[in-house]
């Protein structure tokens, strides 16, 4: 796949790789080496919860299986697998193992600016998203569109993507990226689901889902 630049309008809007076409009831799994989407033998989550929306990544932030940004994307398009879609972020939903879900809702929807806010959409649409997950464990649960956003461009930050509003970076390491830490700083901890090193003493990763993670005491509401 070619690769993407973040979305110019970047974190109000995100563009998202369709991993999972809307009403695809197989579980599709991207191979990198071959560019292609292919079949397992699981059932999808989100079409055997209702949702008629796609599923995918987040492009401009790194693909799978790499560090990238899992995205629910609310659109009533018919989208093939490997198909780019552009959508207003509204919310997102923080899971207990750092694997964030982020909540778009396709611009062809056009949906108003003051509507864009998972707890703003209309009850059908808001009931179908939440329906991925029902319930939420200790330090779960939706979240709004300003903190999805604040959410991804902390991510940006620390996975040093420049962002619109970011000078950009020099160039170094993989991908023409920076590495988080540099190779004279001694480290204790390697992150397990990251891969990323923290400063000899720090409790938790340098990632900001993995340290929020670990600060979290109670289920985040907006």
């Amino acid at each position: 796949m070619d690769p993407l630049q973040i979305h110019p309008e970047f974190p109000a809007a995100i563009w998202v790789v369709v991993e999972q076409p809307p009403g695809e009831e197989r579980r599709l799994k991207f191979e990198p080496a071959s560019g292609e989407f292919v079949a397992t033998g699981q059932r999808s989550l989100v079409f055997a919860r209702g949702f008629r929306g796609a599923y995918g990544w987040i492009g401009g932030l790194g693909d799978p299986p790499a560090l990238h940004a899992d995205a629910l994307l609310v659109t009533r398009r018919s989208l093939a697998p490997g198909g780019v879609a552009a959508g207003w972020v509204v919310g997102m939903f923080r899971r207990g193992d750092g694997d964030h879900k982020v909540v778009a809702v396709d611009v062809d929807l056009l949906v108003p600016p003051d509507r864009r806010d998972l707890f703003k959409l209309d009850e059908a649409m808001r009931a179908e998203v939440m329906a991925v997950y029902p319930q939420a464990g200790p330090g779960e649960g939706w979240q709004c569109a300003a903190k999805a956003m604040r959410y991804l461009r902390a991510l940006a930050d620390a996975w040093r993507y420049p962002t619109p509003r970011s000078p950009p970076r020099s160039p170094g390491g993989p991908g023409g990226r920076r590495t988080a830490v540099s190779a004279k700083v001694p480290h204790a901890f390697v992150c397990g689901r990251s891969g990323r090193r923290t400063r000899r003493g720090r409790p938790a990763c340098s990632d900001p889902g993995c340290r929020e993670k670990y600060r979290q005491s109670k289920p985040w509401r907006c």
